[in-house]
């Protein structure tokens, strides 16, 4: 056996680095062939089928204990006690310490016939399955504790799955869990579907339109420089530089 491991080891050492990883048949299927590979790179995956798994919607319990019995006890010291005053008037000697010996020997056999208490609790279980159906399963227990209504179990064995996950697995929320996946971004996202940024507006520059001027000369005035029309409004002359 160790020579097979060993040589196991040798062929393929990855194998044994993996973590298993339980997986419902449902999310498996949602899954394309690159990402099943993508995931087996790194896991060993056990597909899990939907009827072995379900959550608990319902259950019952009922105490089926028996209580103990000394009847063999006090049938032998019966036994033990007769027996011996038939035998001590039928001699004339009797002797209250041989008959106390003699019924406390007939409780000792009798002992054998005991029953002790014995502690039974049936459980009746409903089930909702990983593929809809609901089914009952019985268990029984030694104690009165049970599973409580919403905890994800296997079945048939009604063990608590590790994975309570798994009953409400989807191909999304297995994905998501994993992390492995590459999530589409708004740069590799399909141009219908990016978010274009609003364009900046072009910034308003305010542009001053130089107004036509021309010298002015009024009287003995030294000219000035003004616009044709305020020239003639103080009947300026326009003087041709």
């Amino acid at each position: 056996m160790r020579v097979v491991l060993i040589a196991a080891l040798l062929v393929c050492p990855a194998a044994f680095a993996q973590t298993s990883l339980k997986v419902s048949a449902v999310a498996w299927q949602g899954l394309t062939a690159d990402e099943k590979a993508n995931v087996q790179q790194k896991y060993v995956v056990e597909v899990m089928a939907p009827e072995s798994f379900g959550t608990i919607i319902d259950n019952q319990g009922l105490d089926r204990s028996t209580p103990g019995s000394n009847a063999g006890t006090a049938m032998g010291a019966a036994i033990g006690s007769t027996a011996y005053v038939d035998r001590a008037i039928n001699h004339g000697n009797y002797s209250g310490k041989t008959h106390v010996a003699a019924m406390l020997l007939g409780m000792l056999v009798g002992s054998a016939l005991d029953r002790p208490a014995q502690s039974s609790y049936q459980f009746r279980y409903a089930i909702r399955l990983g593929n809809g159906n609901v089914i009952y399963q019985d268990t029984y227990s030694s104690t009165p504790f049970r599973h409580a209504v919403g905890v994800c179990v296997f079945t048939p064995s009604i063990d608590l799955a590790p994975e309570q996950h798994l009953c409400t697995q989807t191909t999304d929320t297995f994905k998501n869990s994993l992390g492995i996946f590459n999530v589409p971004t708004a740069l590799n996202a399909p141009a219908g579907d990016r978010l274009s940024s609003p364009e900046t507006p072009p910034t308003l520059q305010a542009t001053e339109t130089a107004s036509e001027t021309v010298s002015c000369k009024l009287g003995t005035l030294a000219p000035v420089k003004t616009s044709p029309e305020k020239c003639k409004l103080i009947n300026g002359a326009i003087i041709n530089d």
